[in-house]
């Protein structure tokens, strides 16, 4: 009669959850966002946790590319840290569409790449007329 149980007892054993493999997978999926998102500046790294380890890394990847290709394009030099308030913006914009399509986001890589690039292009025109109309005669703040 014990041989009936016992073998009872092992046959569920293998059903029961096991919470600390579970947990050990989510500490290591945070370990690698945060590893990831070091070089990001806040409100685009705070916004990135959004996604996961391996999406992070793909955004991150698209964003470095349209990053060196924008500084390329125009020979200047952006800091990721210029750049935070437009890339939290894209993002943002992004997840949105990605969720609204039910794409995944490996598929809309290129758009991404567009949307950033896009963004840094209004950055900087914002930024040369407001450089421009520093030096202008036009601008009575001046000291």
């Amino acid at each position: 009669m014990n041989d009936i149980r016992e073998a009872n007892i092992e046959d569920t054993k293998p059903n029961q959850p096991n919470h600390t493999d579970h947990l050990q997978k989510q500490s290591d999926e945070e370990a690698l966002k945060h590893l990831e998102l070091q070089e990001m500046p806040e409100d685009t790294k705070r916004y990135m946790n959004n996604f996961s380890a391996k999406e992070i890394q793909i955004i991150k990847s698209v964003i470095l590319k349209a990053k060196r290709s924008f500084n390329d394009l125009y020979g200047e030099v952006y800091m990721l840290e210029d750049m935070d308030d437009e890339l939290f913006t894209v993002l943002k914009r992004f997840k949105g569409i990605m969720v609204k399509k039910q794409e995944k986001l490996e598929n809309m890589q290129g758009y991404l790449m567009r949307s950033i690039l896009s963004e840094l292009e209004e950055m900087r025109s914002t930024n040369m007329r407001r450089k421009n109309f520093e030096n202008s005669p036009l601008n009575v703040f001046k000291s």
